[in-house]
């Protein structure tokens, strides 16, 4: 077992060379690279197509529906993917309960395809 202070002197010399390393690539990627732009570095990127309309464009707010809803089903898979690890060793309780946000989760996307907020409308 290692005293109390070498374990806070190891963290130390751990702390300050990760700075060093860190400002070491900070100083060689500012002082070796070249500011030199030019008209293709500095273009307008859209999933490899040229631009055909303004970047202020108004979205539809269907687009953001959509955003929101498939970051609230995301989290909802997140948290369903570890019950479903380990469902074998749950108690019979915790099934129901497994098995109940499993149905509010599929009613929810039920009811958000009946409702018609998955359905693309093109501007």
């Amino acid at each position: 077992m290692l005293s109390l202070e070498l374990q806070y002197f190891t963290i130390i010399i751990f702390i300050l060379t990760t700075f060093f390393v860190t400002f070491c690539l900070l100083y060689v990627t500012f002082n070796l690279s070249s500011p030199e732009y030019y008209t293709e570095k500095t273009s307008v990127y859209e999933c490899g197509f040229e631009p055909f309309h303004s970047a202020r464009r108004q979205f539809s707010i269907n687009f953001y529906n959509i955003a929101l809803l498939f970051l609230l089903f995301d989290i909802e898979i997140l948290l369903f993917l570890p019950g479903l690890s380990c469902f074998g060793y749950l108690p019979i309780i915790g099934q129901y309960w497994f098995f109940g946000f499993f149905l509010i989760l599929l009613l929810g996307f039920f009811y958000e395809f009946k409702s018609g907020a998955l359905r693309v409308v093109k501007n």
